[in-house]
């Protein structure tokens, strides 16, 4: 994730003009007989950072010009890595040749530095928002070096930054803390809010549908009532009658549908589990689409069961119902194959086509509410997969599409055994 982000540049510009301040005033006020190759390595460190910083300078603007807060991040804490273990060099390096006050100001100066570094630290991704060890490695050298000389004022000075380094660290630890929790809280809203746009579009298409889908049955309806009526043959009348009817039962089938899915998706919807014969189930849901499928020049064979399973008769015979329906409307089939078996504790209905198939690219959205294949002359509402899966998850089971048939499509609606 991206977001513009403000410069750093300026800020790291006057902490390397603060560096050099010291660093000048330090080397004026060390000891006459310090050795050159102190000095000379002091202002070497210090040289160093300034290379470290110039390295960095240009990325670090790129990357602040793009908004990109984990380049930018990099950026920003390789300088303060390098220039917190240089000034752990510079405490080694002078403080033998620095008199008390002059050592007090380094320390002030360095536990100042380390609560910029922990501070700095905080503008962190959520996967990076763990206390590293940069803002201590400072306040540890500083307390390293009076500990390697004691004495009781070393020793207090020793106690004293070991204590503020606590507190710096305890209060970086609930920064953070608030800040990952932020950031959570922003993620999620920003998940909701992309689900909330994924369903209003959905119900978008859905509703799109429902009027291009319950408008034409309707439409037809109109037409052959008025050709019923208008119509001076009897003949032709009772055509037009049997063909409005048909219509009339196509709009009642897609509202059932729209029924059936509002109730499954509200959960009202409680079964009343019995035993089955699966033989009888499979024979009645493949007679409801028997003229359907003539109609569609595809042979429906459903093969005879004596196999019994556990699950509520309407709502079985309505996932089934919905997998021929599907078979027969979208997965341009000739044949079209329901039947039974048995494995281990769940009898499994097959609904087998030798149509198109399913293209891979659609296959994990296969079963979401309104979800629509290629094939999409026939028309639907997307909900009959949706509405299916959740009609075998009440039931105790299941509905999978096999990946390992090849020439068309084979659903499971696998339901416990009796």
């Amino acid at each position: 994730m991206t977001r513009p982000t403000p410069s750093v540049v300026p800020t790291q510009a006057l902490g390397m003009v603060a560096v050099v301040a010291m660093e000048a005033a330090a080397q004026w006020q060390v000891a006459a007989a310090t050795p050159l190759w102190v000095r000379v390595a002091a202002w070497g460190i210090v040289g160093a950072l300034l290379l470290v910083w110039v390295w960095h300078l240009p990325g670090l603007r790129a990357a602040t010009a793009a908004g990109d807060i984990a380049r930018v991040d990099a950026h920003v804490h390789a300088v303060l890595a390098f220039g917190s273990y240089g000034t752990v060099g510079q405490v080694f390096l002078l403080f033998p040749w620095l008199d008390t006050e002059m050592r007090m100001i380094v320390v002030i100066f360095c536990v100042a530095t380390a609560a910029i570094i922990a501070m700095a630290s905080v503008e962190q991704l959520p996967r990076e928002t763990r206390a590293g060890l940069t803002p201590a490695i400072i306040p540890l050298g500083v307390i390293a070096w009076y500990l390697l000389h004691p004495s009781w004022p070393h020793l207090l000075v020793a106690g004293v930054v070991g204590l503020l380094s606590l507190i710096m660290v305890q209060l970086r630890a609930r920064l953070l803390a608030q800040v990952t929790l932020t950031r959570r809280a922003l993620l999620d809203a920003e998940t909701a809010r992309a689900r909330l746009l994924a369903e209003r579009e959905a119900k978008s298409r859905f509703i799109a549908a429902a009027w291009h889908d319950l408008g034409q049955p309707i439409q037809a309806a109109r037409l052959f009532s008025d050709q019923a009526r208008r119509s001076p043959s009897p003949a032709a009348r009772d055509v037009a009658a049997r063909d409005a009817d048909t219509a009339f039962a196509a709009v009642e089938r897609q509202l059932r549908e729209m029924l059936d899915h509002l109730r499954l998706e509200a959960g009202t919807i409680a079964p009343a589990i019995a035993t089955l014969a699966a033989g009888p189930l499979i024979a009645e849901a493949a007679a409801l689409h028997t003229a359907a499928a003539r109609h569609a020049g595809v042979s429906l064979r459903a093969l005879p069961s004596r196999l019994q399973l556990r699950g509520d008769g309407y709502l079985a015979a309505r996932a089934l119902s919905n997998l021929i329906d599907n078979a027969l409307r979208h997965a341009g089939a000739r044949r079209v194959l329901v039947a039974a078996r048995r494995r281990q504790a769940t009898v499994e209905l097959w609904v087998i086509d030798d149509g198109v198939g399913i293209a891979p690219a659609l296959a994990p959205t296969l079963f979401d509410d309104f979800a629509q294949g290629e094939t999409t002359a026939a028309g639907g509402f997307g909900l009959g997969l949706g509405s299916a899966r959740r009609c075998a998850r009440l039931l105790g089971g299941d509905l999978t599409l096999s990946p390992r048939w090849c020439g068309g499509a084979a659903f499971c609606l696998a339901l416990p055994a009796a």
